[in-house]
């Protein structure tokens, strides 16, 4: 292989790195405008809710319901439960935290 083609294929190998560089970078922006939209509220996929907390579900119907999520550790599956406990035979797709409590007297 000659000098000029040995330099072309390290060029080529440069822009291909670039290239993997840039589809990189994509993904981590896509990411932290996720992350910024996460924190800004709304519902999250229900694969990041947290267990053993009560939260606003969504569920395939459309309805929304508190529930919290069963921990009943590995080897086991967790499943959603009502406030009270009982189980809510529901499977949520989305869920958000539970806004907090008005503060001081209502009228």
């Amino acid at each position: 292989m000659s000098k000029a083609e040995d330099m072309q294929q390290g060029i080529t190998k440069i822009q291909q790195m670039h290239a993997r560089i840039a589809t990189l970078e994509a993904c981590l922006a896509e990411r932290d405008a996720e992350i910024e939209r996460l924190k800004a509220g709304g519902w999250q996929p229900i694969e990041t809710a947290p267990k053993i907390t009560d939260v606003l579900c969504l569920l395939e119907s459309g309805r929304a319901s508190v529930m919290y999520l069963t921990d009943n550790g590995q080897g086991f599956m967790d499943n959603w439960r009502n406030p009270d406990g009982t189980a809510s035979g529901h499977w949520p797709t989305h869920w958000m935290p539970l806004p907090q409590p008005p503060q001081g007297e209502t009228t």
